[in-house]
């Protein structure tokens, strides 16, 4: 019947409108990186109304605004006194500069939506760090809170051959990353060798750490790898200001998109008032217009099409019973005025009458009453089989 038929047509539609928002969707969150780990301290809190928590809001979603700065290290302050709010975020060395920066704010709106009321926050994301507090950070190697990420999958070494290049391998990046030429950037990428595969490895430290601080903040992650993850065949150390991965795939780049500044010192931490929006808040945007714009379009071309088929069932109607059409006075000669003696039964929408024409053709009339509330769509419908009756269709 109809009515299924439109049942089915706005099921379809509907089916259709929340596959194409889910596919946007996806596509949308497709380019963000899934959070690995986060801490809200414990330190404190504050309320959302608060001048602190403004400047946080102000600070990170801000953070990575800064355009100059693309060797992967941002450092920021907002506020003043007790409200001061200092952030600082670290991407994985090898990454381009806007890949960092779509990384560094993905994390900071996650760090905001996770931590809503707290003095301190740090966010791992796989390939960068974001962290803020109401201490002093910049400048100060700090190895707690330390997390751990390892491979489900162990090395069987009875020898204990892959301990020792795994512990050589990472020793030398440790010296290599801390003695760093480079005082933008302080990492280390190696390779070494076992008996059973290759071991692919990078250290990295905030570069706003002298060398003997990056030494021991490494030396400390390395010494938790026995303990906290045994023989896995893949390693991730981190801390707020040196992280360690190692495993034997060659996870890292081996070329930057562009060269770090030419200058030989950082920055001092900038205090921003920005407000860059956030990328993932506008790709979202972006997937729900086109889902609702093409749900529209959907909508009329279904309403064009039932138009349509409404006018053909009218045209059909027209024609099919253009033979059963008589004037109003014929109809009541026929019936004998409508008398009651011809009256055949009467429903809810009006009384049904016998007649007969000169040429002694019977006839069935129906007189629909004035508080009738059959619907134009019902009163075609009967018109039309009762003409296809009468014409044998």
């Amino acid at each position: 019947t109809e009515g299924k038929i439109r049942m089915r047509a706005s099921g379809l539609l509907l089916f259709l409108f929340c596959a194409i928002c889910t596919h946007l969707v996806k596509l949308a969150f497709a380019q963000r990186d899934p959070y690995v780990l986060y801490e809200c301290s414990n330190t404190g809190n504050v309320s959302s109304n608060s001048a602190y928590r403004k400047n946080v809001n102000t600070l990170l979603s801000s953070l990575s605004s800064n355009t100059q700065i693309d060797y992967g290290f941002y450092n920021f302050s907002v506020g003043e006194n007790s409200d001061r709010v200092n952030a600082v975020a670290l991407c994985r060395a090898d990454l381009t500069p806007t890949n960092c920066r779509s990384c560094v704010n993905m994390s900071a709106y996650e760090l905001l939506l996770l931590c809503p009321n707290q003095k301190e926050g740090i966010m791992w994301y796989m390939n960068c760090t974001v962290r803020y507090s109401n201490n002093s950070i910049f400048g100060v190697m700090q190895f707690q809170p330390v997390r751990h990420l390892y491979a489900s999958v162990n090395v069987t070494d009875p020898t204990g051959t892959f301990d020792q290049v795994r512990e050589t391998l990472l020793d030398r990046l440790r010296s290599e990353a801390a003695a760093s030429a480079s005082t933008l950037r302080k990492f280390a990428t190696g390779k070494a060798s076992s008996p059973y595969f290759d071991i692919y490895a990078l250290l990295q430290c905030t570069p706003d750490l002298n060398q003997q601080e990056c030494s021991d903040c490494l030396n400390q992650s390395i010494a938790e790898v026995p303990t906290c993850c045994g023989p896995a065949l893949g390693v991730r150390v981190l801390t707020p200001s040196c992280n360690l991965r190692y495993e034997d795939n060659h996870f890292y780049g081996s070329t930057l998109e562009a060269p770090p500044p030419s200058s030989s010192t950082l920055p001092p931490p900038a205090k921003g008032k920005g407000s860059n929006s956030s990328r993932t808040i506008i790709i979202v945007m972006a997937a729900v217009v086109s889902a609702v714009l093409i749900f529209c379009i959907c909508t009329c071309i279904y309403l064009r099409m039932r138009k349509q088929r409404k006018k053909v069932e009218i045209d059909e109607i027209n024609s099919g019973a253009e033979s059963l059409q008589f004037d109003f006075s014929t109809i009541r000669v026929a019936t004998n005025n409508f008398s009651d003696v011809n009256k055949l039964g009467q429903g809810g929408f009006g009384t049904v009458y016998k007649g007969k024409f000169p040429n002694g053709q019977e006839i069935a009339v129906k007189r629909l009453s004035r508080s009738s509330e059959q619907g134009d769509q019902e009163f075609k419908n009967e018109i039309l089989l009762v003409a296809r009756l009468s014409t044998g269709i």
